[in-house]
């Protein structure tokens, strides 16, 4: 899958996700200090699905963008969010990410369609 990692995405998850075998593009890298709209650009048009812990990113869910998934994982770990989130990429198909506003906590994965 391919993704692109808003800047409050840590490093070690960014790696993770690269190590598993995904094309990952952290924000950091292509613009460092880009705001919402310009990443929620980038995103649709390299067809990339967004990482992200901030809710604000919610809005763009109903812009056509190719998806979102929104980690509402906020005292965990670099490491229990990167693994939680494998775990997460794991259990659904790509077409489940595409499109979508995917909200994922330590309990559930709730998919909001567009």
């Amino acid at each position: 899958m391919r993704f692109l990692a808003d800047e409050n995405i840590a490093h070690s998850v960014t790696d993770a996700i690269r190590h598993a075998g995904n094309d990952i593009l952290a924000v950091q890298k292509w613009r460092s200090g880009a705001d919402d709209a310009d990443v929620a650009w980038k995103a649709r048009s390299e067809n990339r699905i967004i990482l992200t812990h901030d809710q604000d990113f919610a809005q763009h869910h109903c812009s056509g963008g190719p998806g979102i998934i929104l980690l509402r994982l906020d005292t965990c770990t670099p490491s229990t969010v990167a693994k939680r989130l494998l775990q997460v990429l794991g259990q659904f198909p790509e077409e489940k990410f595409r499109g979508n506003l995917v909200i994922v906590t330590a309990e559930s994965v709730i998919i909001r369609r567009s």
